[in-house]
């Protein structure tokens, strides 16, 4: 049971990325995956995702480019999720 959900969720991710932004690079997929999970777990909760996102807002600081993209030197490659596919 825990693996089908594990892999329901992955799929969904997956969908979510590709539908949205049809794919993304290794760059960003952290934080792409962060963003899904957020929304993932304000579904669950059925809590405001609007005032979680004003709380964050409100009581952090901003972030660098470089700190978002956590860069790896050497390294660039897209995903596609649709079809568990990617280049690298």
């Amino acid at each position: 049971k825990r693996c089908s959900t594990l892999t329901r969720i992955s799929i969904s991710a997956g969908r979510w990325m590709n539908k949205i932004f049809c794919g993304v690079s290794r760059k960003h997929l952290q934080k792409y995956l962060d963003e899904f999970c957020f929304r993932w777990n304000h579904i669950e909760a059925s809590s405001s995702i609007y005032d979680s996102v004003f709380h964050i807002c409100t009581t952090t600081s901003a972030s660098t480019y470089r700190s978002i993209t956590n860069a790896v030197p050497g390294v660039s490659s897209d995903f596609n999720f649709g079809t568990v596919s990617y280049s690298a």
